[in-house]
């Protein structure tokens, strides 16, 4: 039997799934849930290589300063 703290995790990680697919993933972003993070971590990653049409090149060289590695986030450490 699943307690009432499994059931809420579980919602949880459905409308964290389902506002991926329908907000963020449009966005070239994704939402990690925190549930796979310990609950310590809120992680959003930022993908910059949205736009398929065009050559690789122009993809990577187009980011506004964003690019390079190393989740940072919006600041605040």
């Amino acid at each position: 039997m699943e307690t009432h703290y499994e059931k809420v995790l579980k919602k949880i990680s459905r409308y964290i799934q389902e506002q991926n697919e329908k907000v963020f993933a449009p966005r070239g972003l994704l939402l990690t849930d925190p549930v796979e993070r310990g609950m310590r971590v809120i992680e959003i990653s930022i993908y910059e290589d949205r736009c398929s049409s065009g050559s690789s090149s122009s993809g990577s060289s187009s980011g506004s300063g964003s690019s390079g590695g190393g989740g940072g986030g919006a600041g605040g450490r």
